[in-house]
């Protein structure tokens, strides 16, 4: 059966909008700022309702292709990707609501056509 999968702390699929992973360092190895903080960087609740929260785990809230990111505690870098590799595609596996599912199912679980 095809069945769905989150993206993991591992890796992220697509552009990892789902990514709910534990990583709170840059790629440079700056920790990340808490999403509601306002220090060192200020104003930075514009993702509210987006997967961030209270903590300082890297997201891709707005879905950049680059994939997940956080707020570092750098007051001279507002913002750096996080290097989480992207996962490896799996046939027999969709992700996030399966728009880009390109496996070679024939039959439903129910093995009907």
């Amino acid at each position: 059966a095809v069945v769905s999968t989150q993206s993991t702390g591992m890796c992220y699929t697509e552009a990892g909008l789902y990514y709910t992973g534990y990583r709170s360092k840059t790629q440079k190895g700056v920790v990340c700022q808490n999403w509601r903080a306002s220090s060192p960087h200020s104003a930075l609740n514009l993702f509210s309702g987006e997967g961030v929260g209270n903590h300082n785990y890297c997201r891709n809230p707005d879905n950049d292709p680059n994939g997940p990111w956080c707020y570092t505690t750098d007051k001279k870098r507002r913002f750096d990707y996080c290097g989480v590799p992207k996962c490896k595609w799996n046939v027999d596996c969709y992700t996030e609501k399966g728009a880009l599912y390109r496996g070679y199912r024939q039959k439903t679980a129910g093995n009907s056509y």
